[in-house]
């Protein structure tokens, strides 16, 4: 088993705890001797409770449980692929709620979180840390999402991803996460998001990576550009500071700077920049990148990523692993670790270390100086 960090205080994670498909069709743990379990995909409320049981198996995630406190929210995968308050890509109606229904219902029975006023869908929740943070956990998912890409809609959702009235996450969490912002007293304001809020384009590697992401991930903030327009708003009318967006789902580490006016940002002193997002990477599924890709051929693709998108300071697509970020009162430092899943030792490596300084809305990156043995700052990235 893996030794705990000692500089960890809680586990904040950020949906698709389990998956749902059978071993091989989407993840194949077989070569790590973690079949799934039952070996089929999940409908039944037995099912996801099995599946549930198969990965508390893990000795490291035991201990993990065991030594921190974890902050969780869903994703799509809890209950079935692309999910939304509807449906999912195989499944729809009333079949999809009553699967919905046994996997929510597993899910609390596994995990150590509750549902909100007694409301078996509500997961949002705001989770206090003093006057130097207020943790915001939303649902981007399962509470109020409209339709979504299925794979067999992808035209459709692209010419309705700029209605106002589209909504991932309900407009009564919508208004409760705006104003709980407005009312925060709080240094520092995160966000736990499943999804990655920031505008993405995936044309420059679009050849490599292929469907369903050509153009754009339309199952991001991408499908849902009003509701990204109306918390960015909120942000900039309301001259709300230091707001650090937490995000997940798309098995690749990113950095982002957001802007609310592509003229009024320059990537390169950071100036414009609203807020900053954080998105992980997976610990154990798959990247997104080609799967047979080297580290090499994915570091290209990051390159290609970065200098074809505004505000995307960084990416990473070929380790696995997880981002360890700490908050002070002056700025919050966020380092991103990967895992040589190849490597039986699974070694673990410090890829980048990120700071955004109280105040700025922008980023900084650290290197450590090999030659004079020190830590130095510089916003070229």
């Amino acid at each position: 088993m893996a030794p705990l960090k000692k500089s960890v205080d809680y586990v904040i994670h950020l949906g698709d705890y389990i998956y749902e498909y059978q071993n091989g069709y989407y993840t194949d743990g077989t070569k790590l001797n973690r079949t799934h379990f039952p070996n089929k995909e999940l409908f039944e409320l037995d099912d996801y409770r099995q599946r549930y049981a198969s990965y508390h198996e893990d000795k490291d995630l035991q201990l993990s449980h065991g030594d921190y406190p974890w902050i969780l929210v869903w994703d799509d995968h809890e209950v079935a692929d692309n999910s939304w308050l509807r449906g999912s890509v195989k499944s729809r109606g009333f079949d999809f709620l009553k699967r919905k229904q046994y996997a929510t219902q597993a899910y609390f029975e596994w995990l150590p979180i509750r549902p909100q006023n007694n409301d078996n869908v509500k997961i949002w929740r705001h989770l206090n840390f003093g006057k130097l943070l207020d943790l915001f956990m939303i649902d981007t998912r399962h509470y109020s999402r409209d339709v979504t890409d299925t794979y067999d809609n992808a035209d459709y959702i692209s010419s309705i991803a700029n209605k106002t009235e589209r909504t991932m996450m309900g407009f009564d969490q919508e208004y409760w996460l705006y104003n709980s912002l407005l009312e925060s007293d709080s240094i520092w304001k995160f966000i736990g998001s499943q999804t990655v809020v920031n505008h993405v384009s995936f044309e420059s590697i679009s050849e490599v990576i292929g469907k369903p992401f050509e153009v754009m991930n339309y199952d991001s903030f991408d499908g849902y550009t009003a509701n990204r327009d109306r918390f960015i708003d909120t942000i900039v009318n309301n001259n709300i500071q230091d707001v650090i967006l937490l995000s997940g789902d798309f098995h690749i580490s990113w950095v982002h700077e957001i802007f609310n006016d592509i003229n009024e940002y320059n990537m390169e002193t950071g100036e414009g920049s609203v807020l900053v997002e954080f998105a992980v990477t997976a610990t154990s599924s798959p990247t997104t990148f080609p799967k047979d890709y080297s580290v090499e051929q994915c570091y290209e693709l990051s390159e290609l990523l970065v200098s074809g998108n505004t505000g995307v300071i960084w990416n990473e697509g070929w380790f696995r692993g997880y981002t360890e970020v700490t908050a002070t009162e002056n700025n919050v430092t966020a380092k991103y670790y990967g895992v040589d899943t190849n490597n039986p030792e699974r070694e673990e490596f410090l890829l980048a270390t990120f700071i955004v300084d109280q105040g700025t809305n922008k980023l900084r990156r650290e290197f450590y100086d090999t030659v004079n043995y020190g830590y130095i700052d510089q916003r070229v990235l």
